[in-house]
């Protein structure tokens, strides 16, 4: 998802409910307006939880959300609640124009329910919570599965270990992968650099400044609620190294349109 992109479609949603910024952010229950500035000029991205509250007082879909576009989908599901009302009018007719006519009604509205219901299912959002499994690590973040977008969505990383010791060295090449399976989901470089690039950060540094979004391909999807988190680096002495952990995928939210 284009952050820019996003943060236009916000802006032009806002003005079309006539939203102040500080009047949205009041609505969603953010701190300010300056947080709702950021994410119309694209400097910072709203969280799954903040996506979900956008498009109920925005009067939107996540999915229209997550592709920055309204779509046209009210006027199916208007004219399925139109030929309803009207089936009352229809009962002042003759009989056998009546029977005629109501069937017909009848057939059009299970049409209709039908293609909204086919409609509904292939453009299926789901927003899934990322939940630790590690008593050594906690995750934040969300995973959204949408037609044509999925990515993951990683807030933070912690070290939540006693002892800390052994993750308190120089690093560098670090390297995030989602593993399902071992088969790899996707990969994400924290920090590109060499041992002569000076970029040389503390390991638990990196950990806890751990925040990032990467959309996967459709070949790529997690098939498996249960996935491996691996932090790949390269330490001072040169050698490769990988911490593990494990979580889960728990789903949290379902939209359609």
């Amino acid at each position: 998802m284009d952050a820019t992109k996003l943060g236009k479609f916000i802006s032009e949603l806002r003005i079309e409910n006539n939203l102040t910024q500080d009047e949205l952010a009041d609505k969603i229950g953010v701190s300010s307006g300056k947080i709702i500035s950021k994410w119309e000029k694209g400097y910072t991205f709203p969280d799954f939880e903040m996506l979900i509250k956008l498009s109920e007082v925005l009067n939107v879909t996540l999915y229209e959300l997550s592709v920055c576009e309204k779509l046209k989908k009210k006027s199916l599901i208007e004219a399925t609640k139109h030929k309803i009302k009207s089936s009352k009018d229809i009962l002042k007719m003759n009989i056998q124009k009546k029977i005629t006519i109501f069937l017909a009604v009848v057939i059009g509205i299970i049409f209709g329910l039908c293609m909204i219901f086919t409609i509904d299912n292939y453009n299926t959002v789901k927003v899934y919570e990322l939940i630790s499994l590690d008593k050594n690590f906690a995750i934040e973040g969300s995973y959204i599965n949408a037609k044509d977008y999925n990515a993951f969505n990683v807030i933070s990383i912690k070290n939540i270990m006693s002892d800390k010791s052994q993750y308190n060295i120089d690093a560098y090449d670090v390297e995030y992968e989602i593993l399902d399976n071992n088969r790899r989901v996707f990969a994400y470089n924290k920090q590109l650099s060499n041992k002569e690039g000076n970029k040389i950060t503390n390991l638990l540094d990196i950990i806890d400044s751990s925040s990032f979004k990467k959309s996967i391909l459709k070949d790529s999807l997690p098939k498996n609620n249960e996935l491996i988190f691996r932090i790949n680096y390269i330490d001072n002495d040169n050698k490769k190294n990988e911490i593990d952990f494990k979580f889960k995928l728990e789903k949290k939210f379902v939209n359609t349109f």
